[in-house]
């Protein structure tokens, strides 16, 4: 994705609604054709906490949304698939848990469209908190 200099403050990927983009500390993305993704690396080992919500941002139509969160391509949640956020739920999917990260390993907050991507704004607020680490 490229910076949007145009005022809007987006995040902007390959095709026409593909964005990222924060508004009043909410995080909305957007799919369009492929996955929508946020990612944060580790800057030093240990375990972290992650935990939120993710919902859809629009109820209005659509068809929905699937997210996931990876660490380095390598599926961590939900651990049996990609969710699936229904085009009217705006309570969405929360999630706590805690696992181990080694220094530069790739945490990625992903959002994939339904069948079309139309109203599949999603608010995805999550917390990434170290419980103990190792600066090596």
């Amino acid at each position: 994705m490229i910076w949007n200099s145009d005022g809007s403050y987006h995040w902007r990927g390959s095709h026409n609604y593909d964005a990222i983009w924060m508004y009043n500390n909410t995080l909305y993305i957007h799919p369009d054709t492929d996955q929508s993704m946020l990612e944060w690396e580790a800057p030093y080992a240990g375990t972290v906490q992650i935990d939120g919500n993710v919902r859809k941002y629009s109820t209005l139509g659509g068809d929905g949304v699937t997210v996931s969160i990876w660490k380095n391509n390598t599926l961590v949640w939900p651990q049996d698939g990609w969710r699936t956020i229904p085009y009217n739920d705006n309570v969405g999917l929360s999630y706590d848990f805690a696992f181990d990260v080694s220094r530069g390993d790739i945490l990625s907050f992903r959002v994939d469209e339904g069948g079309d991507n139309a109203y599949d704004t999603t608010i995805w607020d999550a917390n990434i908190v170290y419980n103990s680490y190792r600066s090596y």
